[in-house]
């Protein structure tokens, strides 16, 4: 009887200890395999965040590219408006409004590049709004002249003003552009063959940039610009 028990003991001690190590065997299995999960699901989101600020990069380069250009075209619209209207004639000749991308910040990673890309987009937004009340102006200029209305010489002499001062201040802003372009290139250079994976794990969104650096891309930039004109 006594050996019946302890054999019953023995056995119903052995169920536990396997109930035991199967639960902790799979709990265990549930635990790493969770953490595998996060870490993975980690590295994955900081992979993609990596790839899509250096897409961003890519795509602010092509914009400041673009206005570079879009500057030039203004300074001569500028002269040529300007010229038009000391003559006395009416101008058909408009500024366009500098392009701008308004969602690319939430696409950058880069904290310097967002404030720097905030406050030259202001910039561009009061550039703007100013080419559009000097186009509104001329339009209404233009009509006048199509009715026979004669404008007052004040009137016009402000419209004159306005568009002379334009070329000094377009020259400013060609000078921000520019060193914008050159800070996004150095940006694109030095992020261009980093592993996405190991970038985006480190978080290298932000590459030091010497004031060397900068001076020599600027350069490099201005020498791609006459060649470019030259042509």
């Amino acid at each position: 009887m006594y050996f019946h028990h302890c054999v019953q003991q023995f056995t119903t001690t052995g169920q536990n200890s396997q109930f035991l190590g199967a639960f902790l065997g799979a709990f265990f299995a549930f635990f790493f395999g969770l953490i595998a999960f996060f870490v993975t699901t980690n590295i994955s989101n900081k992979r993609k965040r990596f790839i899509k600020h250096k897409n961003a990069i890519v795509k602010l380069e092509q914009l400041l590219n673009t206005h570079i250009d879009e500057v030039t075209i203004a300074q001569y619209t500028a002269k040529s408006i300007q010229e038009i209207l000391e003559s006395g004639a009416f101008v058909t000749a408009r500024f366009n409004k500098f392009k701008l991308i308004n969602d690319l910040p939430f696409e950058l990673a880069s904290i310097n590049l967002i404030n720097k890309y905030f406050e030259y987009s202001r910039n561009m937004v009061r550039f703007n709004l100013d080419f559009s009340s000097i186009n509104y102006s001329l339009t209404r200029f233009e009509d006048a002249v199509l009715a026979n209305i004669k404008l007052s010489e004040d009137n016009r002499k402000y419209l004159i003003k306005a568009v002379s001062d334009k070329p000094k201040i377009l020259n400013h802003l060609e000078a921000d552009t520019k060193e914008f372009l050159a800070i996004v290139r150095l940006y694109l250079s030095k992020i261009r063959n980093c592993n996405p994976t190991i970038c985006g794990m480190l978080e290298k969104f932000d590459p030091e940039i010497t004031p060397e650096e900068l001076s020599a891309e600027l350069v490099k930039l201005e020498e791609e610009i006459s060649r470019k004109e030259a042509m």
